[in-house]
């Protein structure tokens, strides 16, 4: 069985590398959890983050996206795969805004 710290599975620690697993919290933290999979995630990532929340909160991760932490194809691929539009401006790493 898969070591869980807390309900976080460990196999989320290459997604959320900078952070202490066992000091997350799957309700406050959802938001930088759900992102950093959607980044940086596989398809073991992606499912788990899938089967534990809801579409309509992963949506909600795409079309209000934390502040500079998305890349383009990134965001374009998840705006397109939930069919929704999002704040690209917002959403994108510094580098990429003019």
């Amino acid at each position: 069985m898969e070591k869980q710290s807390g309900d976080i599975p460990d196999f989320l620690q290459g997604v959320l590398w900078s952070y202490d697993l066992k000091n997350l919290d799957l309700d406050r933290d959802f938001k930088r959890i759900a992102t950093n999979i959607l980044l940086f995630g596989d398809i073991k990532e992606a499912k788990w983050l899938f089967n534990r929340f809801s579409k309509d909160q992963i949506i909600e991760v795409v079309t209000n996206p934390l502040k500079g932490e998305w890349d383009a194809k990134s965001l374009a691929f998840w705006a397109s795969y939930f069919g929704v539009k999002t704040d690209e401006q917002k959403a994108l790493k510094s580098f990429q805004n003019p």
